[in-house]
C-alpha cells in the first residue's frame, strides 16, 4: 500500500491499533538472550 504524501502515511500511522503490553514485555525478555554481552 504505498502512500502519496507523508500526510497519508502519518495518518496511517495514527490509525494504528494500540500495542500490546504483554507483548513488549515477551520482546523485552527475548532480547535479552539475543545481544551478546
Amino acid at each position: 500500500m504505498p502512500f502519496k504524501s507523508l500526510s497519508e502515511l502519518r495518518a496511517a500511522c495514527l490509525d494504528l491499533p494500540a500495542g500490546s503490553d504483554a507483548a513488549a514485555n515477551a520482546v523485552a525478555r527475548r532480547q535479552d538472550t539475543l545481544t551478546k554481552p
